[in-house]
């Protein structure tokens, strides 16, 4: 299995244009969930994307979903 997250930033795209560019990566199937300003992506253990809030910009947001991808590796 393959995996394809896309993530924007403000101002985003329209569903329209997502699913261009999802078509354009070469999905088959695609999910377009409202990330808003709390969305963080973690790949192998490290953050990629660092967004902050508040008027510092060092204060981290609350997040409350999450969404796990896992594959299943036979052990010998």
């Amino acid at each position: 299995n393959q995996y394809l997250c896309i993530a924007c930033d403000d101002p985003g795209l329209s569903v329209l244009q997502m699913t261009d560019l999802a078509q354009e990566k070469g999905a088959l199937q695609a999910y377009n969930l409202d990330g808003g300003n709390s969305l963080s992506i973690y790949l192998c253990g490290n953050r990629i994307n660092n967004l902050m809030t508040g008027k510092d910009g060092k204060t981290p947001r609350a997040v409350g979903d999450i969404i796990y991808f896992a594959t299943l590796v036979p052990t010998k």
